[in-house]
């Protein structure tokens, strides 16, 4: 049953002194209700409106459960995406330096070890990431410790991520203190959701703090009797394109606040910015900032939003998943602050982000996919318009081009607060994977596996049946590996055949993988880079060959240039990308294996490192001579995500940039490391 929480509570003055000491500001309706609830080591799941402050009720939870004294605490809080991240780990971070605590971000951009989690008062990481510290069996005594807490952002993606899944189990089994936020889920879900996480739910009854009212723009289409031409009409006004009616309404609607407008694709999303900033220019609106020194050089989609930001002085710009993560993370920040008044987004920002937006413009109901918009992701992406502090109410537009799409936004997308919720768990090689790492942690038997399938939400969903099928599956995998010699059973119990399967099995990867990885040595480089190429489309492709054909298209491109694949533009910088990112985990994985089984010094090990080393950095000399200096791979990270073009040879760079440069990929280092002083040297010979 859950407990619902009305405005005209009483507020337990203690509680809501220690959540001021510790936000830095008196708690709201909900969060006065939510802890005047919230016991120690309590789990909870919190269903409260988007903008409602669900987030720091979390972060009190961890700051109970340790007492009221912040360096004891150890929270640990989930995200799906690197905006998500990086704008939880800003807001994290004003928390802990007021406390004088050590605040972390690990994810694509930021690479971290178990260390940084375990000496952290705050973590802010992506399932993915935490997935692959949980062979490690010192995870277990930060899970179970007693002072830690974790927070599951936007919970209800469950059902869209297997990683998130297969976390909380593992959480679950190790008697972890959770507490679920979300702020879209059917009314159906809740009670299966708090089943799962074994919660108390805290439902807030109250209105969004913020209101929200919804606009339907219809968009006809004319066909000129005269010459047979095609015209756009919307409100009384005729275009000659679809594309210029939906930059005239938001050129209009920026007059009365912030815009945020999403469009499926990148490349949708690049053309649509390009053309708004156009007629704003030819309309003499400008935003009277420069935002092209701020903006560092990168591929083609960073030179692209150069242009639109330029073309508008700083009114226009773009934000997705293509351009580098220091311009991402600077135009989400000037639009935050409400310098940028129109941002055409993707994915990015839909979810779990704080922005200006007092609009929000849906140009589509169609996705990436080509398929219809599901509730949740509606009324998720709607959540970002009209956010606490920056409007006093928000406006969701949502362009339909016949009555068909109406009646869907109208019967379905309005009428339904969430899809509901699927198990994204039962798929094999990710079974396979995730039960060869369990067995290196200690889940040792069919038993411990067994329950951990009751901690999964496939059994809150489906019972004893449900969890039945999967042990059912479980059981097969293990005859399988049995069948390849990976494994034995002794006793009743999974034992590795031999040391190196042990290792192998902890770094996660396939027999096949760790045939490889044992390959490697007596194999030549280039041979031993495409191998690793094509497990990783098959990896990325599923084995769908329609799939695996895009990938293959790109896969000169993701060898060539590495991490820096996004210096490509549209879709092919986008799956080179994609490749190159799983080549760097799949080799990495590969080298730890070898490293941790035979040491540093052994063949296959440092020709498995120099593999990981050259996917990161593609053919770029110059981060190749900062390789060669001792710069660690995870700063060469930063750097090819975000700064490869601008460390082109024949290019100099100004001053100002390498200083963004030094500081950006130093960030988060606690002392000065000897590779600094080449770096800084290597960055100060290209200055102009």
């Amino acid at each position: 049953m859950s407990i619902a929480i009305s405005n005209d509570i009483d507020s337990d003055s203690y509680k809501e002194a220690m959540f001021k000491k510790f936000i830095g500001y008196p708690p709201n309706q909900l969060q006065k209700a939510a802890i005047r609830i919230m016991k120690p080591r309590e789990n909870y799941i919190v269903f409260a409106p988007t903008g409602s402050g669900k987030t720091f009720v979390g972060a009190y939870d961890a700051f109970l459960n340790a007492g009221f004294d912040p360096r004891k605490m150890r929270m640990i809080y989930f995200v799906s995406t690197r905006a998500a991240a990086y704008e939880m780990y800003k807001k994290f971070k004003e928390i802990g330096d007021r406390h004088g605590l050590d605040v972390c971000i690990i994810n694509k951009d930021f690479p971290g070890t178990i260390n940084m989690i375990r000496n952290s008062q705050i973590t802010v990481i992506t399932y993915l990431k935490f997935q692959q510290y949980t062979s490690e069996k010192s995870m277990k005594d930060i899970v179970s410790d007693p002072n830690t807490t974790f927070i599951l952002d936007e919970v209800h993606e469950v059902a869209d991520t297997p990683e998130m899944e297969f976390t909380v189990a593992y959480l679950r089994s190790n008697n972890a203190n959770l507490i679920g936020l979300s702020a879209t889920i059917n009314e159906s879900d809740i009670e299966k959701m708090a089943l799962w996480l074994n919660a108390i739910p805290i439902k807030h009854v109250a209105d969004r703090p913020v209101p929200l009212k919804h606009h339907i723009v219809p968009v006809s289409v004319e066909v000129n009797s005269d010459d047979g031409g095609i015209a756009f009409k919307m409100n009384d006004k005729t275009y000659f394109s679809r594309e210029y009616a939906i930059a005239d309404y938001v050129i209009e609607l920026s007059k009365s606040g912030p815009v945020m407008v999403w469009a499926p694709t990148r490349a949708m999303v690049e053309d649509l910015a390009m053309l708004i900033a156009t007629e704003c220019a030819n309309r003499k609106i400008f935003g009277g900032m420069n935002l092209d020194k701020m903006l560092v050089e990168g591929g083609e989609s960073d030179e692209t939003l150069k242009m639109v930001v330029n073309t508008s002085k700083g009114y226009v710009a773009f934000h997705h998943g293509g351009i580098s993560s220091n311009n991402r993370n600077i135009i989400q920040d000037q639009f935050t602050i409400g310098k940028v008044k129109i941002l055409v987004v993707a994915y990015t920002l839909s979810v779990s982000v704080n922005t200006s937006a007092r609009h929000v413009v849906i140009i589509t109901l169609y996705g990436h996919n080509g398929e219809l918009i599901g509730a949740t992701f509606f009324h998720q992406l709607a959540g970002r318009a009209g956010r606490p502090g920056y409007s006093d109410e928000g406006h969701v537009h949502i362009f339909v081009d016949n009555d068909a799409e109406r009646s869907y936004v109208v019967n379905y997308l309005l009428q339904v607060k969430a899809d509901p919720l699927t198990s994204s768990l039962y798929e094999p090689e990710f079974l396979k994977r995730s039960i060869l790492r369990l067995a290196a942690s200690g889940y040792r038997s069919p038993q411990d596996l067994s329950k951990l399938v009751r901690n999964t939400f496939w059994t809150a969903l489906y019972g004893d049946k449900g969890a039945e099928v999967v042990t059912n599956k479980i059981a097969a995998i293990i005859e399988e590996l049995v069948g390849e010699k990976y494994i034995e059973i002794r006793d009743g119990k999974i034992w590795f055949t031999s040391r190196d399967n042990f290792f192998a099995a902890s770094a996660g990867l396939l027999l096949s993988e760790k045939t490889l990885a044992d390959n490697a040595a007596n194999m030549d480089f280039n041979v031993l880079i495409n191998k690793i190429t094509d497990r990783s489309i098959e990896i990325l492709s599923g084995g769908v060959e329609s799939i695996a054909e895009k990938y293959k298209n790109v896969k000169e491109i993701a060898i060539s240039l590495g991490l820096s694949s996004n210096i490509v533009g549209g879709s092919d910088g986008r799956y080179a990308q994609e490749l190159a990112d799983k080549m760097q985990e799949l080799a990495g994985a590969m080298a730890l294996y070898r490293c941790r089984s035979y040491g540093y010094k052994d063949q296959g090990c440092m020709v498995l490192r120099k593999a990981s080393d050259t996917i990161v950095i593609g053919n770029n000399k110059i981060l190749a001579n900062l390789r060669n200096e001792g710069v660690p791979q995870a700063a060469l990270k930063r750097i090819a995500r975000n700064f490869a073009a601008i460390l082109a040879e024949d290019k100099c760079i100004d001053g100002n940039m390498i200083e963004k440069i030094y500081e950006y990929v130093t960030s988060g280092y606690k002392t000065v490391r000897p590779w600094f002083f080449k770096l800084r040297g290597i960055l100060g010979s290209k200055k102009c």
